[in-house]
């Protein structure tokens, strides 16, 4: 067993501790979106009273776009033709 994990969870060397399945279990039925949000506020709320936030450079993190990077999956789409130009002779 790994001694950090049971120090930063604070378990004991001699108390047994509970199967990974129970814990995500729990949190997936005890926490909604609605109480994750009260405690993503909170926590930032708390670092903005200490001092650690700065907004003059703000990061944005979109590891969510999809990237559409793939040359093989692109869809093909047909290009509208130009219409040839009219040639007039100037004799």
């Amino acid at each position: 067993m790994n001694m950090a994990y049971r120090w930063f969870i604070g378990y004991p060397l001699n108390e047994q501790v509970p199967h990974f399945s129970t814990v995500s279990y729990n949190f997936k039925h005890r926490f909604n979106t609605a109480s994750v949000e009260y405690i993503f506020r909170w926590v930032l709320k708390a670092a903005a009273d200490e001092g650690y936030l700065d907004t003059e450079a703000i990061f944005v993190d979109s590891t969510h776009i999809k990237a559409s990077a793939n040359l093989k999956k692109q869809a093909r789409k047909a290009a509208p033709k130009e219409a040839k130009p009219l040639c007039t002779r100037i004799v």
